[in-house]
């Protein structure tokens, strides 16, 4: 598992740290997030906010992650119903999001939930892979 002390790359504004009054376990899980993203596509970059990491596909987002108490919050940029979710721990949020077609949200509380979401997280990164 990765450092949770570790900082994040700076590609943060200065002064900006999303994970900002983060728990070590985020951190750890954000760390172990990443990788595994960037390791998709090579097109594959992130824009970091004040409270939240997008990472997109040329461009196109696929794909917000957002620190939540001892959790991460995970949304899919992808519309309804294009999503097989079998076991269902993805949660529709279609019209509680100002994110545009962000309609899935996945919480991750540890190592196992992260590799049952990573099969969808490619499902959103395959469809802005098609938009491009």
């Amino acid at each position: 598992m990765p450092d949770p002390s570790a900082p994040m790359p700076p590609s943060a504004p200065a002064g900006q740290d999303w994970l900002a009054g983060a728990s070590p376990r985020v951190r750890a899980m954000c760390a172990e997030l990443r990788p595994r993203l960037f390791a998709l596509d090579p097109r594959v970059s992130e824009r970091i906010s004040l409270r939240y990491c997008v990472y997109l596909m040329d461009g196109r987002p696929f794909a917000y992650v957002y620190p939540h108490g001892a959790r991460l919050k995970l949304q899919l940029n992808l519309k309804r119903g294009y999503l097989e979710n079998p076991d269902g721990i993805a949660k529709c949020i279609s019209g509680m999001s100002s994110r545009g077609r962000s309609v899935w949200q996945i919480e991750i509380a540890d190592g196992r939930d992260l590799e049952r979401a990573m099969p969808l997280v490619r499902q959103a990164f395959k469809a802005a892979e098609r938009r491009v």
